[in-house]
């Protein structure tokens, strides 16, 4: 039996190297992105069953990302999506794209691996939309 597979779009090497670490350890295959244009391509090669986004990469948005993706038929209903962010999202954009969840940087581990683990088991739709906040002590 083969590993969930995930796709983490992080441009901050060193958060996408301590994630990709951890979720490895997890039992999780975990592949890398650091630009927009890498994770799209990523995504539509891979067919991963969970996708890591953070919103703001050197070259586009996250937001970009998922619009380039859902116009090749892939979306957050269809591919579970958390966005991670040192920022805040837009109602309009969490309306628009519907993903998962949003964590805003920096984040408990426990809940980045809850949301996957409910993700992977089909527990939690886009509808149910939350945002985690941090604790001290997160990545």
């Amino acid at each position: 039996m083969s590993l969930p597979r995930i796709v983490l779009v992080e441009d901050e090497e060193r958060l996408q190297k301590a994630l990709a670490k951890i979720l490895e350890q997890s039992n999780y295959t975990v592949l890398t992105a650091d630009t927009a244009e890498e994770g799209v391509r990523v995504v539509l090669d891979e067919q991963p069953d969970v996708l890591l986004l953070d919103d703001n990469l050197p070259d586009d948005t996250g937001w970009s990302v998922l619009r380039q993706l859902a116009r090749k038929g892939v979306t957050c209903r269809t591919l579970p999506t958390i966005v991670i962010s040192a920022g805040q999202p837009s109602q309009r954009r969490i309306e628009e794209f519907s993903p998962m969840a949003f964590l805003p940087k920096p984040f408990p581990m426990d809940a980045l691996k809850r949301l996957i683990a409910e993700a992977l088991a089909g527990e939690t739709m886009p509808a149910t939309f939350e945002i985690v906040r941090p604790e001290a002590g997160d990545v």
